[in-house]
């Protein structure tokens, strides 16, 4: 199992470290500084904690409109030629 630091996960995620350690706070994973190590559990839980907050738990939230606006797109262009 690999750990990182919060800095480094921080740097991957192109976010400020005090950002990413006040969502790992709400995610209830205390961490307090840059070099506090975390693991593939404490990641697992930030995206659970992030899921739920932003709303994408729910399945209705997975449609996928584009390809039907593309694809009306298309048919009417078929009428306009």
């Amino acid at each position: 199992m690999s750990s990182t630091t919060v800095a480094e996960f921080a740097n991957e995620l192109k976010k400020s470290t005090s950002t990413l350690i006040e969502q790992l706070r709400l995610a209830g994973v205390e961490k307090s500084t840059p070099n506090d190590a975390l693991t593939d559990g404490d990641k697992q839980k930030l995206l659970n904690h992030l899921k739920a907050s932003h709303g994408t738990e729910s399945p209705e939230r997975k449609k996928n409109h584009l390809g039907q606006k593309v694809h009306q797109r298309d048919q009417a262009s078929r009428f306009h030629r």
